[in-house]
């Protein structure tokens, strides 16, 4: 069965063109990929996260993410297993000019990876009035039995 193969790559650069130029050479290594977006990464202040779609390969998810990084010339622990495996590669010494860092994964294509996002904090409770906390205390308590 086919496994999904995405790779993510975090590219410092001052703007959408440079950050073309430099994703480029690692995507053309692969040799081929589908959708890739670049958006800019709000953790770190001028850098952008590259997600490539390598499209449905053969193979379990944890050799292709190896297959990946060995094309890259780079290497990371693969974690995971045969259906689902990611690994990102980080190093000071990077053979790929303002690329800070890469993340590949393999999984079961149409499976949609989890992403964080930002809580929004809800608005506070209005203040309870003093007959609304004497309710709710015999509530806690247990002074009340529901009925009445």
């Amino acid at each position: 069965m086919g496994r999904q193969v995405t790779i993510t790559l975090n590219v410092a650069a001052p703007g959408r063109n440079e950050v073309e130029r430099l994703a480029a050479p690692i995507l053309e290594r692969l040799g081929g990929h589908g959708e890739v977006s670049a958006e800019p990464y709000w953790k770190i202040e001028g850098t952008w996260m590259v997600t490539a779609d390598l499209g449905v390969r053969e193979g379990d998810s944890v050799t292709l993410v190896g297959q990946v990084l060995g094309l890259l010339g780079v290497q990371a622990p693969v974690e995971g297993d045969a259906d689902v495996a990611d690994a990102t590669w980080f190093d000071d010494e990077t053979p790929f000019e303002g690329v800070d860092w890469i993340s590949v994964s393999a999984s079961h294509p149409g499976q949609v990876e989890a992403e964080i996002e930002e809580l929004v904090p809800l608005p506070p409770d209005p203040p309870l009035s003093e007959e609304e906390v004497d309710v709710l205390m015999t509530k806690l308590r247990g002074d009340d039995d529901g009925r009445g």
